[in-house]
């Protein structure tokens, strides 16, 4: 499962807590997703670092590396996201117009796909061919470890 999974997760649990639609929420929800993300990231390194059995030079290269890939990512969701949002809050809006922006959601796995294909390509140069194998579960076994430790948390803070 890839980092867009994650993000799409987060962005999720940020709507769960009642953010609004309005341009300044928006902004606060990309902040704290970035907030999310950087508190996140050392962890998610550290697993990929176990997992994997990263070489230093190889965890150097390859973490750098994924950080631009997931950045990518981020900003094709928000841009989907953003053109879902205007076209839905805009009641005048023409039928070309949605049905632009319901291409662009459809079409939204396709961009993904490309970007972490390109990545592919470079990832090779740094991991080895198991390495590479590993990585979509090791992705998954982290997203699937981090809704865990969400729901864990969810539950402890209701119980409180």
């Amino acid at each position: 499962m890839s980092m867009t999974r994650i993000i799409t997760a987060a962005l999720f649990a940020l709507f769960l807590t009642g953010a609004a639609a309005d341009a300044s929420a928006q902004q606060s929800e990309i902040k704290d997703l970035d907030k999310i993300i950087a508190e996140i990231r050392p962890y998610k390194h550290n697993f990929f670092i176990s997992e994997l059995k990263l070489s230093k030079d190889q965890a150097r290269e390859f973490l750098a590396l994924y950080d631009k890939m997931e950045s990518e990512l981020l900003t094709i969701n928000e841009d989907t996201r953003e053109l879902e949002r205007s076209v839905n809050d805009d009641p005048s809006a023409s039928d070309t117009e949605t049905e632009a922006a319901a291409r662009a959601t459809f079409e939204q796995k396709q961009r993904e796909a490309q970007v972490e294909l390109l990545y592919y390509d470079k990832f090779k140069e740094i991991l080895t061919p198991r390495q590479l194998l590993q990585l979509k579960s090791t992705e998954k076994r982290f997203t699937q470890k981090l809704a865990r430790s969400h729901r864990k948390l969810r539950r402890e803070k209701s119980e409180k």
